[in-house]
């Protein structure tokens, strides 16, 4: 990123930390902001009746799905998506680091500028050696035989043990409670610690979930021995959603993803650990499956750490973190518009201990903006400017670059202007 100096004016800015602006200017120096406000340097471009937010932050990403035109046959019993999902992870015809660009780019298009990646092996995390967008890799670990397990956790201290690279931040992911072997949850997140890295699960995602940890079977565990991954006794023993919280309590950052039946003890668990364990709830996902109502007015009720984040294309038609936004405000009007803006960016920042880098617009952080286009009208609030709108992304910027435009008259570095 070069030292450049320059200023955007838009019809709203909208800080995320403060009200918004209406004809604000934020201006960029050096890759951070210097200062957001009614005034400023004159701007170098006026970008109009469009929004200027910060970008948003997408926690729970499988891009490797990315090349995929639409979601996975729905709708499918969720056995039923994974065999699915395995048989097209397996194609040896896809050009996996393609799909993987192809997410990265797609992200960028919606506006988002952080993005929590789940790479399913240590070649597919390699495939994002210099993304547009900053990304926190999150390798999968998945193993329930014991000889597998070891190698995994092998494989997930190399990965913590990479030096610091540029756009990236390195992260675990053990897989599921169905997919993981208790102590590789437990050497994750040792490691997780040691390293004060990140660390992700699929976690009270559905029914058969929840089934298999509290009976030991069910289309999960026919599933398993399908796949010849069951191991006999592992399943004996009665364990709910919260016997697997406890183990993570003190990770230094964690993230529960989905959480579609999490219960009330749960719930009121996590909001007690909620400045360093986070839910990231993927909406249109949710919608997908058919699961019945997300538990989201009583996390929010209870102060648990939310956060939204897309899937992947295989549950989702695109992985636009404004979308989601767009669709909880058609499902719940009430909800304040702040909170839906907080919810897709620095509530994603914070998850994956980001929020001081990224999120907000605030002088010092990094310039990772998104600007929207806004409907030519007025509204008392003008979050519904952006919510109760399908007007796209224009503009998208990392670090004070610009990675994606579609403005009429546009520089890719506004500086020059």
């Amino acid at each position: 990123m070069g030292q450049s100096r320059f200023s955007l004016r838009a019809r709203w800015v909208f800080p995320v930390d403060g009200d918004p602006i209406p004809g604000g200017v934020v201006t960029v120096s050096g890759g951070q902001i210097a200062d957001v406000g009614a005034e400023g340097a004159s701007p170098t471009h006026d970008l109009g009746n469009r929004a200027l937010v910060p970008g948003f932050v997408n926690p729970h990403t499988h891009l490797e799905f990315s090349d995929l035109e639409r979601p996975l046959h729905a709708p499918l019993p969720f056995d039923q998506w994974i065999r699915r999902l395995v048989a097209v992870r397996r194609d040896e015809g896809r050009d996996v680091a393609a799909a993987i660009r192809a997410g990265v780019e797609q992200c960028a298009q919606a506006g988002t500028t952080l993005v929590g990646e789940v790479a399913s092996s240590p070649a597919q995390a390699a495939f994002l050696s210099d993304p547009i967008v900053r990304c926190v890799v999150f390798l999968e670990l998945i193993g329930l035989d014991a000889d597998r397990a070891a190698t995994q956790e092998q494989q997930g201290a190399r990965h913590l043990a990479q030096p610091p690279a540029a756009n990236r931040i390195w992260g675990l992911s053990p897989h599921a409670p169905y997919s993981v072997r208790p102590g590789l949850l437990r050497e994750s997140v040792r490691l997780a610690r040691e390293h004060a890295a990140p660390l992700a699960i699929h976690l009270a995602e559905t029914r058969e979930e929840i089934e298999l940890l509290s009976e030991g079977s069910g289309s999960l565990a026919a599933m398993l021995k399908d796949f010849g991954a069951w191991q006999p006794g592992l399943f004996d023993t009665p364990r709910r959603p919260l016997d697997l919280l406890r183990e993570m309590a003190d990770l230094p950052r964690g993230l529960i993803v989905h959480g579609n039946y999490l219960g009330a003890e749960e719930i009121a668990w996590l909001a007690r650990r909620r400045d360093n364990l986070a839910v990231v709830y993927c909406p249109r996902s949710h919608r997908y499956f058919r699961h019945p109502e997300y538990p989201l007015r009583p996390m929010l009720a209870a102060g648990v750490a939310l956060a939204i984040g897309t899937d992947s294309r295989a549950s989702n038609p695109d992985l636009s973190v404004l979308d989601e936004l767009r669709f909880l405000h058609q499902r719940y009007p009430d909800l304040p518009g702040s909170l839906l803006l907080r919810l897709g960016t620095l509530a994603g920042a914070a998850a994956m201990g980001q929020a001081e880098e990224t999120g907000s617009l605030r002088p010092g952080k990094r310039a990772d903006l998104a600007a929207i286009a806004l409907p030519d009208r007025e509204e008392h609030d003008p979050y519904r400017l952006l919510f109760a709108s399908d007007l796209p992304v224009r503009a998208t910027f990392s670090a004070g670059r610009c990675i994606f435009a579609d403005l009429q008259g546009w520089s890719q570095n506004p500086a020059t202007r």
